[in-house]
């Protein structure tokens, strides 16, 4: 019966969001989150990707932050808050989920493209380090080397 209603009242929130879409009226982010919680609890995983992909849901830095801590327990969402993330222009943010999640040369990537400082160089050396491959590892000194102004080995070992 609970299923029954929250289903019910899923879809009353889809069609309150069509009209009002179509009357141009703009919803509140707290909205779009209620019914990410509501297709989870249904286990409509696969409408929850169509509407992700499909931009049915408004962009907003709190919906991207329920995304993104839902990635533990649903990984593909990590890559729909990056990308609300970096559609809001917030680089900062999308660095920092890619760095989480080991992607050290994407976030480096982000990081140069968009000259951000949140996240230090030698904490990228760290985390590469800490990979045990070394492909990365010289990856990531080479970006250092290459990019981060007076950056030199032996800072690396004093640190």
């Amino acid at each position: 019966f609970f299923c029954l209603m929250v289903d019910f009242l899923l879809s009353a929130m889809e069609t309150f969001y069509l009209c009002s879409t179509s009357f141009q009226l703009k919803l509140p982010s707290c909205f779009f989150c209620l019914m990410v919680d509501m297709l989870i609890m249904l286990g409509r995983f696969e409408d929850l990707t169509q509407y992700l992909s499909g931009h049915f849901f408004e962009d907003s830095k709190e919906l991207a932050s329920k995304l993104e801590s839902l990635s533990e327990e649903y990984p593909h969402t990590s890559e729909y808050a990056i990308d609300m993330y970096f559609r809001l222009k917030e680089y900062d943010q999308c660095c920092a989920i890619l760095f989480k999640h080991n992607r050290l040369i994407d976030s480096l990537r982000m990081l140069k493209d968009h000259h951000l400082s949140s996240i230090a160089p030698v904490t990228f050396l760290d985390a590469a380090a800490a990979s045990q491959d070394p492909m990365l590892f010289a990856s990531v000194y080479r970006f250092c080397k290459e990019f981060v102004p007076g950056f030199t080995y032996n800072n690396i070992l004093k640190q």
